[in-house]
């Protein structure tokens, strides 16, 4: 007598569950990104700027009154009649920053008249080279300042003069922009105005 064997039906509403991965596909784009960030960032560390050195002559107000500065610039620095070639930076092959002739320095404030890429320089001689004359009017024009290489009136020194006073700094700093920090040295010249030196 042979043995008889059914077939068991197999129902169509049964689904196979299949096991889920450790890691899913969420998981490996995030650490896709995490490995692509940190590449970055050790790129920028790799790639550090070296700080961009510069020179800069600027006039402070040591006066308790706001005071009227007027530039006289070289000829070969005069951009508009307002405004003259405020730098020599040999990374912009355009003449720019431009500087203003006139402006008004309120007590303890300070005006950048000139910078330079060139540190192997005196102020004196940056002056010379870039302004033919500064004049500078207190009390609304009731006293008034001028400086010129071979004249100093209404003030006791010559910021032209190879002894003038000239306060000496450097400054370091960032300025950073969206990828990485710029860092900046600058060797700052100042020469002050003050209440003591002028002369009535």
């Amino acid at each position: 007598m042979q043995s008889a064997f059914f077939i068991k039906p197999v129902d169509a509403n049964i689904r196979v569950r299949k096991q889920s991965p450790l890691i899913s596909h969420k998981d490996i784009n995030i650490s896709k990104k995490l490995v692509i960030i940190a590449l970055l960032m050790f790129l920028m560390d790799a790639c550090e700027k070296d700080p961009h050195i510069s020179l800069e002559i600027s006039i402070v107000n040591r006066t308790a009154d706001t005071i009227s500065l007027n530039l006289l610039p070289q000829p070969e620095y005069i951009i508009y009649p307002d405004f003259y070639q405020y730098c020599d930076s040999k990374q912009d092959p355009y003449p720019g920053p431009f500087g203003e002739v006139s402006s008004d320095l309120e007590p303890e404030s300070e005006k950048s008249l000139f910078s330079s890429e060139n540190i192997d320089q005196e102020p004196y001689s940056v002056a010379t080279r870039v302004f033919e004359s500064i004049s500078i009017s207190i009390h609304n024009g009731q006293k008034n300042i001028y400086f010129s290489v071979d004249t100093a009136i209404g003030y006791s020194e010559n910021l032209y003069d190879s002894t003038s006073m000239w306060d000496y700094e450097v400054l370091r700093f960032s300025e950073p922009d969206q990828i990485r920090s710029n860092p900046q040295e600058i060797h700052s010249y100042t020469f002050a105005i003050s209440t003591e030196k002028i002369e009535y």
